[in-house]
């Protein structure tokens, strides 16, 4: 039997439903955030509650953070980059044709 990557899946999804694109596209952005913000926590192998702490803040909005569960305030977001000695760099790039942004 084989199996398909999480990639390829997404893709083929993607692919065949323009209105799963469309909206997987308008939701790129903060999912590329809650991606790095797990990624630079794993680096530093700190658990949401040790990360909570450095932020002042408590483990479950930590956790509604990751999952794509609130829309953080800019101020939450500078709070975690420094929490995890990280400088947060937001950029208004400029978009190539056909990228559907």
């Amino acid at each position: 039997m084989k199996y398909e990557t999480h990639d390829v899946v997404r893709e083929r999804l993607l692919s065949e439903h323009p209105e799963i694109r469309q909206e997987y596209e308008r939701l790129r952005p903060r999912y590329e955030v809650i991606a790095k913000l797990i990624q630079a926590r794993h680096e530093l192998k700190l658990t949401q509650a040790q990360l909570a702490e450095r932020m002042g803040t408590t483990q479950n909005a930590v956790s509604r953070l990751e999952s794509g569960e609130s829309n953080p305030r800019l101020d939450t977001l500078v709070r975690a980059a420094q929490a995890l000695g990280r400088d947060l760099t937001i950029e208004f790039a400029e978009t190539g044709p056909g990228t559907g942004r």
